[in-house]
């Protein structure tokens, strides 16, 4: 027969030990916010281009086509601009990330866009912060929640 005695011991000794799974969750929840601060935040000298199709640029490198087609009077550094690894789609053009060098210049230029529309071959190009994902998702979902509050 199982002794009752050794049965309630050893509930006891898995209840401890569940016990503290609740704040090793919170940890693991704590570093994983931690985590995608610190990855929005070197992402904050980014923008996102779309709409931009693909080889529209032809021999010139992608950063000098994208400086003549901003056509801002003001200078400006950027470190590099590429295509996003996503793999190309018909009928679907993947993002260009430019990375500016400070982001004061890439305010501006983020500003600057928002005033004007920019095109290229008659199609309006479109620029964005760039963030991660669940960033995106959780600031839609805010301001879905801001609408139906007014």
């Amino acid at each position: 027969m199982i002794d009752l005695s050794t049965v309630l011991a050893e509930l006891r000794s898995l209840c401890s030990e569940f016990s503290g799974f609740g704040t090793k969750l919170d940890s693991i929840d704590n570093r994983m916010a931690k985590t995608d601060d610190l990855e929005n935040r070197g992402r904050r000298k980014n923008l996102r281009l779309f709409g931009l199709r693909e080889g529209a640029e032809g021999q010139r490198p992608l950063l000098e086509f994208i400086r003549e087609m901003l056509e801002i009077n003001r200078s400006f550094v950027t470190e590099r601009a590429h295509r996003t690894l996503a793999s190309p789609k018909p009928n679907q053009h993947r993002a260009i990330l430019i990375q500016f060098l400070n982001f004061q210049d890439r305010e501006f230029v983020f500003r600057s866009t928002k005033q004007r529309d920019i095109e290229h071959d008659r199609i309006r190009l479109f620029f964005a912060q760039d963030f991660l994902a669940e960033t995106i998702r959780r600031r839609a979902e805010f301001s879905i929640n801001q609408e139906s509050v007014r």
